[in-house]
């Protein structure tokens, strides 16, 4: 049976007593508190950890608790009391709470296992702890020796995973702006393009276009007023349907309505040619 969480799990319950001490403190069928301590575990130095409990030969009259703080065993304590033994009868016994805890402290996640290898449970917290089988040893090296050389591969291979992870949490996403390509992010011309994390959204037209971004944005226009008015002042304005507007040369003048030049003969076309292609402009 092991438990896990990342920091330090406030449950079944483990405390930290110091800098060097962790209690895990259980509560007996008479209703008093009591604990299991144990030695040398550096859980009290700000940093983030990950704990895992492991308890063992629960019913063979051997039981045994194994702490793991960060994929490294820190301590175990032999001989557990009774009150131990009737966790392994059923998973059901088990439940797990979390104390009041103090403000510096936190609580990423907190899981039980029933059952399952320790390197199994071990890989829910991307863990590598061994598992001893000393037939795939090197022939003139022994048990104890090989057990410390795949141990010592197993912490570096931990302590690499956990710096992989810290610079993945350090990673910062840049923003890219759409809106500062050359096809205004995807956006009709003249409409305002707003960018957001991530991605990006159209808007109205900007100011002096009328449209939206199914007809599009063009120029603002108005015969009511002189500055909004394309039309020649020897034109007629004529507003339209949709704020479209007609211009038409006046008599005596003639080309698109947009340029207007002296038309003396009234035929039509202008007595000089007009800088716009269209065929009235033509002398």
């Amino acid at each position: 049976m092991c438990i896990g969480g990342r920091i330090v799990p406030p449950d079944c319950t483990l405390d930290s007593l110091s800098s060097a001490e962790v209690s895990l403190r259980y509560l007996r069928s008479d209703g008093k508190l009591n604990a299991v301590v144990f030695s040398n575990v550096p859980l009290a130095d700000g940093k983030r950890h990950a704990v895992l409990l492991r308890l063992s030969d629960l019913q063979r009259g051997s039981s045994k608790a194994e702490l793991y703080v960060d994929c490294r065993q820190m301590d175990s304590v032999q001989d557990l009391p009774k009150a131990f033994s009737g966790l392994a009868q059923s998973s059901e016994a088990v439940e797990l709470r979390t104390l009041q805890k103090k403000a510096q402290d936190f609580l990423e996640e907190l899981k039980l296992v029933v059952r399952g290898s320790l390197s199994q449970v071990a890989s829910l917290q991307d863990c590598f702890l061994p598992q001893i089988e000393p037939s795939i040893q090197d022939p003139g090296v022994s048990t104890s020796d090989f057990n410390r050389q795949l141990l010592g591969h197993m912490m570096q291979m931990n302590q690499i995973l956990g710096d992989v992870k810290d610079l993945l949490r350090q990673q910062v996403c840049l923003d890219v702006d759409e809106c500062q390509n050359n096809a205004n992010g995807g956006c009709v011309p003249n409409s305002q393009c707003i960018n957001t994390v991530g991605s990006y959204r159209c808007g109205a037209c900007k100011a002096g276009f009328t449209g939206d971004q199914v007809r599009g944005c063009r120029a603002e226009r108005s015969c009511r007023n002189r500055a909004l008015n394309p039309c020649s002042i020897y034109a007629q304005c004529t507003e339209v349907r949709q704020g479209d507007i007609s211009c038409v040369c006046g008599i005596g003048w003639a080309g698109n309505g947009f340029v207007c030049g002296k038309d003396v003969d009234i035929d039509g076309y202008p007595d000089e040619e007009l800088s716009c292609s269209a065929e009235s402009c033509r002398k």
